[in-house]
């Protein structure tokens, strides 16, 4: 504070909304959207997959596998969304930054969040992967859709936000649905 008692004038700046700011830029900061197959839901007993984890189920869908002697080939559906996923979150970059600036930014994050997840739906769902097996179409049958036995591996993917050494009331996870 600049203060003069010759000339009677006295300068006070207040810092309030700059700080606000900084804290919503700092908040933004600590922000992380983590989408794909995060919870540790498993494939039940009676599944072909045994107890396997959906994660690993995926993974082994991504990279390619042997099973019973026979090669299963890869089917990277998570690989290919990653482009369509850069491109989508340059796009939207700008209207989070903007967002943040008058603290509205978490209800578009959850929009984002809900868009990555839509990427890797959209690459399972082109189907752009070489054909089942007769001997993998008659364990799955009816489906016959590629990386589509039942709707769990596919309905599992979701996403979350997540706040990294976020301070106070704002350390916390946020489930998208």
């Amino acid at each position: 504070m600049a203060k003069s008692t010759k000339l009677g004038y006295e300068v006070k700046i207040d810092f309030k909304e700059l700080d606000a700011l900084w804290k919503r830029l700092q908040d933004l900061n600590q922000k992380e959207i983590e989408y794909g197959f995060i919870e540790d839901i498993r494939y039940p007993e009676s599944s072909r997959h045994k107890n396997l984890t959906v994660a690993d189920v995926a993974w082994m869908n991504e990279t390619g596998h042997t099973t019973r002697g026979q090669d299963a080939p890869p089917r990277p559906f998570f690989t290919q969304s990653i482009e369509d996923a850069k491109k989508y979150v340059i796009g939207v970059a700008p209207k989070i930054f903007n967002l943040s600036f008058i603290g509205k930014v978490e209800k578009e994050m959850l929009n984002v969040g809900r868009d990555l997840v839509q990427t890797v739906k959209d690459k399972i769902d082109n189907n752009d992967f070489p054909l089942n097996t007769p001997r993998t179409l008659a364990m799955k049958a009816p489906e016959t859709r590629v990386l589509r036995e039942s709707s769990l591996m596919y309905d599992s993917i979701t996403a979350r936000i997540v706040n990294r050494n976020a301070y106070g009331k704002r350390k916390k996870e946020v489930d998208i649905k």
